[in-house]
Order: structure tokens, then C-alpha cells, then sequence
């Protein structure tokens, strides 16, 4: 079936509006929303009854399927845990067949998507940026953990293959996002209601006292305005009563709206989604319309590619979990503890010459520096106290001494020299609330501590370095020296 057929099957199935986009291959061959008209900036491009999005409360400890998956192994393997519980919910529908309120959901969704988890170990090597590669080893090894749980979890489940569960794991990680749904008394819906209730009450008991009070004007006044008072009060005063409500936290797909693919760029974003009870989408004139809607933030002429961002995200968080890189994308980062192998080039070239003063942010994270983080240096963790007296000495231009497991100094600084003045960053930061003007202040006073500058390199041959580190990623980088990990 075609794209645009499938798009009125769906819409007429879920009660979508979205009359001026159509979903469309485009130009370079991936699918995405196109505007079919002009659209003017604040014109409501799309809405959505949110109930009947495929969505699920993201820490709900009870299942919402127990025959397909029960209770205890709900809570032990799912809930909480993205994308697992969202890909249960897909397989669920699945399992429904024609019974399922999804189904035309389900056959819009694509056979596949190429993300680094799927790629083969030589592709990600050839990536060289460590943070991706170990995020997806964590990932494939999370989803298997989540596969045993969820075939074991009854004789539905046994009936769909490993291969199956990991594209709805795909499905639900590129196409899901979380929806903050304010619900309870601070909602419209039971807000109005109960104001109704508080001013049919406060008429009666103004009518009665009226009938009692011979004539006073007073309470003549009061008992015409108490209704009126009610009606324009009451949204204000449970606002203030319940602190705006606390949203409830959903993650899940809501269709037509995961086809519209990411642009980070402000200036070419062009929608803004609004929630059930959030500014913009509760009206007056009809209290109990619960949509998803999406409104143009600017003009969006008609042929034009209709864009969402995802959020601020940098590429490597957008390769990972979407399979693209953005150019030119201005949340891109470059993470100093995953350059390592820079420090190691440096170490090659004989560069590293470190001069740590006692009391240095250097020896006060080495005290501090955990074994289980020397593990990841590969330095095994019984020889961390010698290696922080050796490292110690050698700053204070004591004797060196023999090193731990016949690394030399300049070995073992390239392996973890990084990782350190990360660490000491990070800790310093944590221990003093500051401005961003403040951090910046201290990072210059601390600058001659980085060690690009110990190592002797220029700014120009940094600047070429973080370039040639940035590219791997497909994109211009700017070193954060706040996004540690």
C-alpha cells in the first residue's frame, strides 16, 4: 500500500488531523512529512487524542498486559527500563492481530533501521570514538538480559523470535519520546467538574442565607457573585493548591508524529509540540479535549520538509540512538574523556613532560581516583596505591622508582592522564556551586593544567587534533570541558 494511503488509514483509525502534511519519500530517499499547502506560523499542524497513543507509563510497576507479560516479571525486567517496556507494548499489539486499535499503526512502521548496535565490530572500530562503541556493547547486552526475561515471561511471548524483539526495541528507541501528561486534580478535566460541583454549592447554601437574611444586601451581593468568583478562581486556586500538578511521566509513539525526522538547527525547527493540560492546548470552550497537538513556530511553505528537533542532542547521542550525524550541529561536543588516544599520540611523540604541584587538582584527584575507574584504564586496580605514590614522586621530582606491571610513567600518564583531570574537574565542580561565568574563571586559572598545554602542543596542533577527532563523528566539534561523564 502506498505512503499516502497509509496515512488516511491510520488517520481515520485514530482520529488524526493533520489536513496540510502527507508522508512522503523524499529527495534522498528517506521517508518524512511534507507540507501539501502553506502553513502560517502558529497554525495547528497536527493533533492527536494522547490516550490512544501507543504509550506506556514509564515507571509503572504493574503490567498492562499481565497475560502477556505478568506482574513480577514486569517489575523485575520492565519497568523502568527503556526501551524494553515500550517494545513489550508493541509486541502486545502485535500479538492482538486485527484486534489491536494499532494495527494500521503497525504496518506504517518500517522493516528496520540502521543503528551502530547493528553494525559489525570492524564498522565501529572504524568509528574510533570509544564512547559509542561502549554504549553499544552496553546496549546488546542489556537487550539480551531483557529477551531472556521477556520469552520466558509466558507462552504468547515464546512465540515471537530474538530478531523480532529487537526491531520492536528499534521501533520504540528511534521513534518514541517522552510525554509529560498533567493528570489528577490539577487536570482540566477534573478541575471543571469539581468547580461546577463548588459552584452549584456555593449558589444553594447564598440562596438559602439569602431567604434567611430579610434583605441583607450584603449577602445578597455575595450570594449573586460567589458562582462568578468560583468559575474565574477555581483554575487558579487549585493551580496553587496543587503547585501546577506534577506531570506524569509516558514514553511511547505517537504515529505520524514519529515519521517527522530531526532538526536541531533553532532557526529551521519548525514545531512546537504541546501536551494535554500544558499552556496552548486546554481550551475553555471545550475542557475535555485531550490532544497532542503540534503548531508551526514559523511559516512553512508548501513542499517543504516538516522538522521536529529531538532535543539538544550532540552527534554522537544522535548516531547512537538514530543512526545519523547532523553537520554543522551547534549541540556537538567533544567529551575529554574520550580522548585517550590523543593523550597516547602525545606520549608516542616523547610530548609529555607533566609538572603536578602538590595540592594540584591532579594529586587531589588522584586521591580520589576509584579503583574500578583504573580498571577501565586497563591498570589493574591492586597496584592503584603504588601508582599514586610513583605518580606522587615523579610530580614532585622525587625518584621514580620502578613502575607497576613494567609500565613506564609516560604509559601510564597516556592511559589515564585524561581521565583524571576529567575526574578532577568534575569533583572541583560538584563541591563548589558556581556560575557559568564562575567555571569559566576557574578553567582559565586552572589552564595550564590541561594537559595539551604539559604536553607542549601548540593551539594549532590541538585544534587539528580535536578536528581530526570531531570528524570521525561527521562534524565540527566544540570541547566541553562541563559535559563530563
Amino acid at each position: 500500500m502506498e505512503l499516502e494511503a497509509l496515512q488516511q488509514k491510520l488517520m481515520t483509525a485514530l482520529d488524526i488531523q493533520a489536513p496540510k502534511i502527507i508522508l512522503t519519500t523524499l529527495p534522498h530517499g528517506v521517508r518524512g512529512m511534507q507540507a501539501v499547502e502553506d502553513i502560517e506560523a502558529g497554525e495547528l499542524v497536527f493533533s492527536y487524542p494522547w490516550k490512544r497513543a501507543l504509550i506506556v507509563p514509564a515507571e509503572k510497576k504493574r503490567s498492562p498486559f499481565p497475560d502477556f507479560i505478568p506482574h513480577d516479571i514486569w517489575r523485575k525486567s520492565f519497568s523502568g527500563q527503556w526501551p524494553f517496556y515500550g517494545a513489550a507494548a508493541i509486541l502486545y499489539e502485535s500479538h492482538l492481530g486485527a484486534a489491536s486499535g494499532f494495527q494500521a499503526f503497525l504496518e506504517l512502521l518500517p522493516d528496520g533501521v540502521d543503528i551502530p548496535r547493528h553494525w559489525s565490530p570492524e564498522e565501529l572500530a572504524a568509528m574510533q570514538y570509544t564512547e559509542t562503541v561502549a554504549a553499544v556493547a552496553q546496549s546488546q547486552a542489556t537487550t539480551a538480559e531483557a529477551w531472556e526475561a521477556f520469552k520466558e515471561a509466558s507462552a504468547a511471548t515464546k512465540n515471537f523470535t530474538y530478531d523480532e524483539f529487537i526491531w520492536a526495541c528499534d521501533m520504540m528507541h528511534t521513534r518514541a519520546f517522552g510525554m509529560p501528561v498533567l493528570e489528577g486534580t490539577s487536570h482540566p478535566v477534573v478541575r471543571w467538574p469539581l468547580g461546577g460541583v463548588a459552584m452549584a454549592a456555593l449558589g444553594i447554601i447564598s440562596a438559602v442565607a439569602m431567604l434567611r437574611s430579610g434583605g441583607n444586601y450584603f449577602i445578597l451581593i455575595f450570594g449573586v457573585s460567589a458562582p462568578a468568583l468560583v468559575y474565574f478562581l477555581w483554575a487558579p486556586i487549585v493551580e496553587f493548591i496543587t503547585e501546577g500538578g506534577d506531570p506524569t511521566s509516558y514514553m511511547g509513539m505517537v504515529p505520524l508524529v514519529d515519521c517527522l525526522n530531526h532538526d536541531g538547527l533553532v532557526s529551521s525547527s519548525s514545531l512546537d509540540m504541546h501536551y494535554p493540560g500544558q499552556p496552548g492546548t486546554f481550551s475553555l470552550d471545550n475542557p475535555f479535549d485531550d490532544r497532542i497537538r503540534l503548531r508551526a513556530n514559523r511559516r512553512i511553505q508548501k513542499g517543504e520538509e516538516v522538522l521536529l528537533s529531538y532535543g539538544n542532542k550532540g552527534n554522537a547521542e544522535l548516531l547512537l540512538g538514530y543512526g545519523f550525524v547532523q553537520p554543522g550541529n551547534p549541540h556537538d561536543t567533544v567529551r575529554i574523556g574520550d580522548m585517550t588516544h590523543l593523550a597516547q599520540d602525545a606520549a608516542a611523540r616523547g610530548l609529555l613532560r607533566p609538572h603536578w604541584p602538590p595540592g594540584s587538582l591532579q594529586t587531589e584527584a588522584l586521591e580520589e581516583f576509584g579503583a574500578a575507574q583504573m580498571g577501565t584504564q586497563g591498570i589493574d586496580p591492586d597496584d592503584l596505591l603504588e601508582l599514586q605514590q610513583l605518580l606522587a614522586r615523579k610530580m614532585t621530582k622525587q625518584r621514580e622508582g620502578p613502575f607497576p606491571s613494567g609500565l613506564s610513567f609516560n604509559d601510564v600518564v597516556a592511559q589515564a592522564s585524561w581521565k583524571i583531570f576529567q575526574h578532577a574537574c568534575s569533583t572541583t565542580f560538584d563541591r563548589m556551586p558556581s556560575t557559568p561565568e564562575q567555571d569559566e574563571k576557574l578553567l582559565k586559572e586552572q589552564r595550564d593544567l590541561l594537559l595539551c598545554n604539559q604536553a607542549g602542543l601548540t593551539l594549532q596542533e590541538r585544534g587539528t587534533m580535536l578536528s581530526s577527532d570531531a570528524r570521525r563523528l561527521g562534524s565540527p566539534a566544540t570541547l566541553s570541558f562541563l559535559d563530563m561523564s
